[in-house]
């Protein structure tokens, strides 16, 4: 199998994505489910890199975890579709 350099590039990409989704529950910087109130709607910033969602859940940890439950239901639905 011979990969052009898109193609390597999009392989690393994704690769380099499932590995952070790996790790993400060691990562996290904040319980992404934690209601903070006075955080709400707040802007990036070093404290919450991507923000702070209505009712102050950071972001980034919101989207590793999500994410990693996007992949995992995305390789069941993979794996049942070739048995089958």
């Amino acid at each position: 199998m011979c990969l052009t350099l898109q193609g390597k590039w999009v392989l690393s990409l994704i690769s380099l994505y499932v590995l952070l989704l790996l790790v993400s529950p060691y990562i996290v910087p904040y319980d992404p489910y934690m209601v903070d109130s006075s955080v709400g709607l707040a802007s990036l910033s070093s404290e919450h890199w991507l923000g702070t969602d209505q009712l102050g859940r950071d972001m980034l940890s919101r989207i590793l975890v999500g994410g990693r439950t996007s992949v995992g239901v995305a390789v069941l639905v993979v794996f049942l579709t070739a048995v089958t």
